[in-house]
């Protein structure tokens, strides 16, 4: 009897581990689908600021990383510090946990790919990279932990 007890509570224990782990996810057992949580997020980091046209957020796994990338389509030529502040702020409150990083592109109006590594510099985000002069990689540790610099 105690034998089968603890086979039970075994089984339970990792039911509810393997369904906690999906929780948090786009798509997950918590009935959010993937294009909704993606609409939440792209509708909070485009209301952060007028400078934003639109917001595209997509997501990807490399290697054991999962990604969150998101592109800041600009209504200039240029992306203020101000405006990037406010969108890592909109990151901060809506990225679910279940990513470990973000990666950000701004394009101008023109269409062409904004220099972020300046821009980044005046944000309240530490333990960012640059992979390139245009694209940030961000841990989502470093948005949770990011001084509120308003």
């Amino acid at each position: 009897m105690v034998n089968r007890l603890g086979k039970v509570a075994f089984g339970a224990v990792l039911a509810t581990l393997a369904l906690g782990g999906c929780a948090g996810l786009p798509g997950g057992s918590d009935g959010v689908r993937h294009d909704e949580a993606f609409d939440v997020i792209a509708a909070a980091v485009r209301d952060a600021s007028p400078e934003f046209a639109d917001v595209r957020i997509d997501d990807r796994v490399d290697g054991a990383v999962s990604l969150l990338l998101v592109e800041l389509d600009m209504t200039g030529d240029e992306i203020p510090g101000a405006a990037l502040d406010s969108a890592m702020l909109a990151l901060r409150q809506s990225v679910p946990d279940a990513f470990d990083e973000v990666r950000v592109v701004a394009v101008s109006a023109d269409d062409e790919e904004l220099e972020l590594e300046g821009p980044l510099r005046q944000t309240g985000v530490d333990g960012e990279s640059m992979i390139d002069p245009v694209t940030a990689s961000i841990p989502v540790d470093a948005l949770r932990d990011m001084r509120i610099l308003g």
